[in-house]
């Protein structure tokens, strides 16, 4: 396992909670899966892909073009989890 850099501060009870707890593992998708989409909004996407220096002109959480990015990866997403009947939450 890659040594993450808060390791050095864990004692060792705390790594033992961490192995048997299961913290750190892929935990799956259970029986009752939910879409969570965050940050999905103007202020951090802007109102049109634009550079991020522009865009900070009007909000000043503007991501930049990556986030226009990220929503055409999420879109795909969020349409088979409304074909499937997955909950969708923003």
């Amino acid at each position: 396992m890659t040594k993450r850099i808060w390791d050095d501060f864990l004692t060792e009870r705390d790594k033992q909670v961490y192995a048997q707890a299961g913290y750190g593992k892929r935990g799956g998708f259970g029986k009752r899966p939910a879409l969570f989409i965050i940050d999905v909004q103007y202020n951090f996407c802007g109102d049109k892909p634009e550079d991020i220096l522009e865009g900070l002109k009007q909000y000043r959480t503007h991501c930049g073009p990556e986030a226009w990015a990220a929503v055409e990866h999420i879109v795909p997403l969020l349409e088979m989890a409304r074909e499937k009947n997955i909950p969708v939450f923003y």
